[in-house]
């Protein structure tokens, strides 16, 4: 199976251009940013070693309906623990890597270019887990539901 080539479009949408603007409340007024030096380390202390970075790159425009995260799991780490939630639903489109999708169903191997969804309050347990030896990169994006309860799988 050949490789997809890589996806120089959306590189392009994520560079960011000279003299970004910020407004009054501190989001970016400009049309692109390059998500990766927004990212921070997450720190809870239920993800492996090393940390996962995540980029809530959809907060720098001031979106509040959704939540948009550029995320970096780097080898050997998971995304989270196996979860679920009831009233948000999820999607991931993966930009670099070959992460292992793991869920109820059993593992599945995902490729760049690759997108995954699932639906609020189906009881889908899902996770992220990087066993390779580099880098996954991949764009997360979750609607921001306040009733929403995230369901952890006992491991």
């Amino acid at each position: 199976r050949k490789t997809p080539p890589p996806l120089a479009p959306l590189a392009l949408c994520l560079s960011q251009p000279k003299g970004v603007m910020m407004n009054t409340q501190n989001q970016v007024s400009a049309a692109a940013i390059d998500a990766a030096t927004y990212a921070v380390q997450a720190n809870p202390s239920f993800l492996s070693q090393p940390q996962v970075v995540r980029a809530a790159i959809g907060d720098v425009f001031g979106i509040s309906n959704f939540g948009v995260n550029y995320t970096r799991i780097p080898p050997g780490a998971i995304s989270a623990l196996l979860h679920f939630h009831s009233h948000q639903d999820e999607a991931v489109f993966i930009l670099s890597g070959h992460p292992t999708l793991c869920t109820d169903a059993g593992e599945s191997l995902l490729a760049p270019g690759m997108f995954v969804a699932f639906q609020a309050s189906k009881s889908v347990f899902h996770r992220i887990v990087n066993h390779t030896e580099s880098d996954v990169i991949y764009i997360e994006i979750g609607d921001r539901n306040v009733a929403d309860i995230v369901t952890y799988k006992r491991q």
